[in-house]
């Protein structure tokens, strides 16, 4: 059995963000990307980002079309989610697929993240993570400041 064959009988699935600048958020998604693994060990999950951050999504989906893979699921991971976001995911998806020569999978499109019905066990959970704030003042941190207007 060729490796194309493999991945055309399994799903990928492409957890996408808006923007990563630094090494933490590539660290966090990687982690996310560990965990839907551990959940669904035959699917080929990868990350991207969808404005600024390597991989961007535009180069993770080739990457899957090179692979050929039957169908990539894609798992946008973006709070607040602006309401024409999965209108512009399906025409940018539309038109990159419109441009590459190649056949491509089945693309499939989850829902917002917002609207799952898990998102008040996901809240209660990190609610229990909570520490207080070290609010005691310390003229240098006053002196430095924040860039968020008062």
């Amino acid at each position: 059995m060729t490796t194309q064959t493999r991945h055309a009988e399994r799903c990928a699935v492409l957890l996408i963000a808006k923007s990563a600048f630094a090494a933490a958020p590539h660290a966090d998604m990687a982690a996310i990307a560990a965990q839907v693994v551990a959940r669904h060990p035959d699917a080929n999950v990868r990350f991207a980002f969808t404005e600024q951050g390597t991989p961007s999504l535009r180069e993770a989906l080739a990457s899957l079309v090179d692979q050929a893979f039957m169908r990539v699921a894609i798992v946008p991971l973006v709070l607040p989610m602006e309401p024409g976001f999965h209108t512009w995911l399906r025409k940018a998806v539309r038109r990159w697929r419109s441009e590459d020569g190649r056949p491509w999978p089945e693309i499939t499109l989850a829902g917002h993240i917002g609207q799952s019905p898990m998102m008040a066990d996901l809240v209660a959970g990190l609610l229990s993570t909570a520490r207080p704030l070290d609010l005691a003042d310390n003229p240098k941190a006053l002196i430095e400041g924040s860039l968020v207007p008062d």
